[in-house]
């Protein structure tokens, strides 16, 4: 007997409002998918925004909450196994499925009236744009290599204008710095932000509708105990704020505490528990 009779398209199954995961394309490999790759997701969020924390705790949840899941996806194999959940989460990027969830989690904020929505480089595109519009919220988007055009003009401009500009005294400037102690380390964190856009090309100015700064961070990070330097990094955002730094800069930190909020949950959820599981339970066929 065929394993999917009814040619059921396992790779989809995103419920309407999840479009944020649409960019994650289904690991698996072969016929033997035998849940939709969309309703694995949608479960996962569910189950973690609850509180759960390992696979078998997802699983737990959805067999509890299977009436009310049931009112968003169809879920026509029932729930999936702990192992299952284990061995689809050990083939996802855990970092684009950190962008995703970030991406998600900004967009369901209600209202959005005069709501800042902070989005990491995933979620950096027009159709976000468009509906923070629509509410009446502001934005911050982040600007990285999947934005060539934009994140290689906003380098250069601040690359030029840090090396020949005293932006303490220049106009459309503005500059605010801070310490962070944590675990034995210190870091710098300095801000830059401009509303001098008039370099950017008018083609992309005109499809960022309303756009008023850009931001560079730069953290310098160090050990206290010999204040010797372990890595500087910059990330670089754009926003329909004000080119307010210290402002911009409680907006970006707030980000971060997310952020890393999900990269704890991936860290102990998703990546350690998915192997120790494979390395006790051999994987099944007929469960991925």
């Amino acid at each position: 007997m065929p394993r999917n009779p009814d040619k059921i398209d396992d790779s989809g199954g995103l419920p309407s409002g999840f479009e944020s995961f649409q960019v994650l394309e289904d690991p698996r490999t072969g016929n033997h998918k035998k849940h939709h790759f969309g309703e694995v997701l949608f479960m996962v969020v569910a189950a973690t925004l609850c509180g759960m924390n390992n696979f078998a705790g997802i699983e737990d949840f959805c067999e509890l909450q299977l009436d009310w899941l049931r009112k968003w996806i169809k879920i026509p194999h029932g729930i999936p196994t702990a192992q299952t959940f284990a061995n689809i989460f050990a083939v996802i990027d855990p970092h684009h499925f950190n962008d995703c969830l970030c991406s998600h989690l900004a967009t369901i904020s209600a209202p959005l009236r005069d709501e800042i929505i902070s989005i990491d480089a995933m979620g950096t595109q027009r159709n976000f744009t468009k509906t923070i519009i629509a509410k009446n919220a502001n934005d911050l988007f982040a600007l990285k290599g999947n934005q060539e055009a934009r994140h290689k003009e906003a380098i250069d401009h601040f690359h030029i204008a840090l090396r020949h500009l005293k932006l303490e005294k220049a106009a459309g400037w503005s500059i605010h710095q801070d310490y962070e102690t944590d675990h034995g380390r210190k870091t710098l964190c300095s801000i830059v932000a401009t509303d001098r856009l008039d370099w950017m090309d008018r083609g992309i100015r005109a499809k960022w509708s309303g756009l008023k700064s850009l931001i560079v961070v730069e953290n310098q990070t160090v050990d206290k105990a010999n204040d010797q330097r372990r890595r500087s990094e910059k990330r670089y955002y754009l926003s329909r704020l004000p080119a307010d730094a210290k402002e911009l800069r409680e907006s970006i930190r707030a980000h971060w505490q997310i952020e890393n909020n999900c990269h704890w949950q991936l860290d102990t959820s998703f990546r350690e528990d998915a192997n120790q599981t494979r390395a006790v339970i051999p994987p099944r066929p007929s469960e991925r």
